[in-house]
């Protein structure tokens, strides 16, 4: 269970220090992670895990060059190396849909990509924008 906050509670958590205008980019992309998420989840269900493999390789690698050229100078190596291992972690997931591998090898890759965002989670946040 996760420890309830207060009002009071300093957010140990590293501060990402975006502007506005880089952290409203920021949040939309983590949705479209998160959506990414949520559609693949839902392609392994329906037992149609082609249906997922767009919105996969869309958050892999090839998301990166959507990426503000000013966000990498801004942010910390550690944070980098998740960012880049969750870019890698959707490739992994898009390549066990398209062959078509055992679903428990999939879903152990979604695993292993919710825990590259839970870490990250856990180790940083988005400052308020001014």
């Amino acid at each position: 269970a996760m420890a309830q906050s207060t009002p009071e509670t300093v957010d140990p958590r590293q501060a990402l220090p975006l502007s506005s205008a880089e952290r409203a980019w920021f949040l939309e992309d983590m949705r479209a992670h998160l959506l990414a998420v949520s559609v693949i989840v839902a392609a392994l269900a329906s037992k149609d895990p082609s249906a997922a493999v767009s919105v996969a390789r869309a958050s892999g690698m090839a998301g990166l060059a959507s990426v503000p050229k000013t966000i990498p100078q801004k942010t910390p190596d550690a944070f980098k190396t998740l960012a880049r291992n969750m870019h890698m972690n959707f490739d992994a997931v898009a390549e066990g849909l398209v062959s078509n591998e055992p679903q428990p090898q999939t879903l152990a890759k979604l695993a292993t990509l919710t825990q590259n965002c839970v870490a990250c989670h856990t180790t940083f946040h988005l400052e308020a924008a001014p």
